[in-house]
């Protein structure tokens, strides 16, 4: 029996809709899986710490905990899109299942956290739940996406290492946000001393002539009292 035109040009239209729907999910990196910004919400110094420390984790524990954002969840429920995206790029050991996504959504703006199931005992949902609301949801009801990954992203690291009992190199927390201040604060007195080699020149020239206007100024009122 033959499929009439019609239902045959239904059933392609519906592939073309599913294979639409699969490509919302990111494509796998082949490098780098710890952090993938597509939405292009976080700074480079933000990036590079998770790229630090989520490769020292998966170096000694095998575990990964991946930061992803999207621009858009194309209509789609944050749950079943973090779960396929987890599945599809298969984060975490094979194996162990060690896998952990903090997935963002920039439009409309979503968080979740997904756990694989052999982290379930470390991260479980009221733990999970616990570092949602207290370390990243304030911080994106601020806009500041760098600050709610980061505390995010440094609890959730915090819970793996504890399961595996291992102590890592990178700084984390609270001496990772100070020491990215003191880096900001050396290269802003650095900019500032290589403007004054450039320009400091000009500076003193001017002092020096407003001084000197000043002391003519004071001369003359002196010399031509009024009366």
């Amino acid at each position: 029996m033959r499929m009439p035109k019609v239902t045959a040009l239904v059933l392609l239209l519906f592939c073309f809709l599913l294979g639409t729907a699969a490509a919302a999910i990111p494509e796998k990196p082949t490098t780098d899986i710890y952090v993938q910004d597509n939405a292009k919400l976080l700074r480079d110094s933000t990036k590079a710490h998770i790229l630090e420390l989520g490769r020292e984790l998966d170096e000694k524990t095998k575990a990964q905990v991946v930061v992803v954002t999207v621009p858009t969840l194309d209509d789609r429920p944050i749950s079943e899109y973090a779960n396929e995206l987890f599945r599809s790029w298969g984060i975490g050991d094979k194996t162990l299942n060690n896998g952990v996504l903090l997935l963002i959504s920039q439009d409309p703006r979503k968080m979740r956290i997904e756990v694989g199931y052999g982290l379930e005992g470390a991260l479980p949902d009221g733990l999970t739940g616990q570092i949602r609301d207290e370390q990243i949801v304030p911080a994106l009801h601020k806009n500041d996406y760098d600050e709610g990954v980061l505390k995010g992203y440094d609890a959730l690291v915090e819970a793996v290492q504890k399961e595996y009992n291992v102590s890592l190199d990178t700084a984390m927390g609270e001496e990772f946000r100070q020491a990215r201040i003191d880096a900001g604060n050396a290269a802003f007195w650095a900019e500032w001393n290589g403007f004054w080699d450039d320009y400091g020149i000009y500076f003193k020239v001017g002092f020096g002539i407003f001084i000197a206007l000043i002391v003519i100024l004071f001369v003359w009122i002196m010399i031509n009292p009024q009366t």
